[in-house]
C-alpha cells in the first residue's frame, strides 16, 4: 500500500470516527431520507417489513410439514437428533411467550404453529426411539 493511500485512509477513517461522535446517538439507527424516501413518511416501510415478515414466517413454519406428516407415515425417527429437537422446540415455544407478550399477532401465529409441527415430530422421536 503506498504512503498516499495509508495518508487517505487514516484521514477517512478520522472524519467518519468525527461524525459519527458528533451526531446525538438517537439519529444512528435512523434509516437516511436519501435511501428511503418515499418509506419513511408513508408509513410503507412498515408494511412491507410485515408482509416479508410474514412470508419468511409462513416459509420457515411450513418447512417442517413434510418431516412430520413422514414421521406420523413411517413412524421411522432413527436419523433425527433428539437434543436438537428438544432444544429447537424449547426454543420455538420461548419464541411463542415472547410474542404473546409484546402482542405480535405475526410471530404468535407463526411460532404456535411451528410448535405443533415441531411438538408433533419430538413426540414421535421419543416414543419411537
Amino acid at each position: 500500500m503506498s504512503a498516499n493511500a495509508v495518508i487517505y485512509y487514516q484521514q477517512s477513517t478520522r472524519k467518519l470516527q468525527q461524525e459519527l461522535h458528533s451526531q446525538p446517538r438517537k439519529n444512528l439507527l435512523r434509516i437516511p431520507r436519501c435511501v428511503l424516501p418515499s418509506f419513511q413518511s408513508s408509513g410503507r416501510l412498515t408494511a412491507i417489513a410485515t408482509i416479508i415478515g410474514l412470508v419468511a414466517a409462513t416459509g420457515t413454519t411450513l418447512s417442517f410439514l413434510p418431516q412430520a406428516m413422514r414421521i406420523i407415515k413411517t413412524k421411522h425417527t432413527k436419523d433425527l437428533s433428539l437434543a436438537m429437537y428438544l432444544i429447537f422446540t424449547t426454543g420455538v415455544f420461548l419464541w411463542l411467550i415472547y410474542g404473546i407478550l409484546i402482542k405480535d399477532l405475526p410471530v404468535i401465529i407463526a411460532n404456535a404453529i411451528t410448535l405443533l409441527f415441531t411438538s408433533t415430530i419430538l413426540i414421535f422421536k421419543i416414543k419411537y426411539n
